[in-house]
């Protein structure tokens, strides 16, 4: 992540509650932007939990203008194949989810999304058990 990302969530660890609604961070449209990239960073440590980043085109939203974005990776499965001309070839999978449905999982993931949002935050729900490091986004 670029020097300018944010950290948009951090330090949680579960404490019996099932869910957490991060604070609300300027998106790419806040500024202006027309390319609308979004780069998010999860940092988690055996977590057990749905984690999903949420957006708004309203300036000041209520609770009823937020929806879930799609994160898009690159999987880490590389499919080879042999072209017509006799070369090998590897294509990265790319793979979209709206909900990361994590089972006692410690990772540090990249995930972009695109969209000229005002807003976005983090969201977990259904969360049993770990710790989230960090969420950070960068546009």
């Amino acid at each position: 992540m670029s020097n300018n990302s944010v950290i948009i969530l951090e330090n949680q660890t579960y404490n019996s509650e099932s869910s957490v609604i991060g604070e609300k961070f300027k998106g790419d449209g806040y500024y202006g932007r027309s390319d609308g990239l979004h780069t998010v960073q999860i940092d988690t440590d055996t977590i057990t939990a749905k984690i999903k980043i949420q957006a708004t085109l309203a300036v000041e939203p209520a609770d009823t203008d937020w929806f879930d974005v799609s994160l898009q990776t690159t999987s880490a499965d590389i499919i080879g194949y042999v072209d017509t001309t006799g070369a090998f070839r590897s294509d990265s999978v790319f793979t979209s989810v709206t909900v990361l449905d994590l089972d006692t999982y410690t990772n540090i993931e990249l995930y972009n999304f695109i969209g000229n949002y005002v807003w976005v935050r983090a969201v977990i729900e259904d969360w049993s058990a770990g710790t989230l490091n960090s969420i950070r986004i960068n546009n």
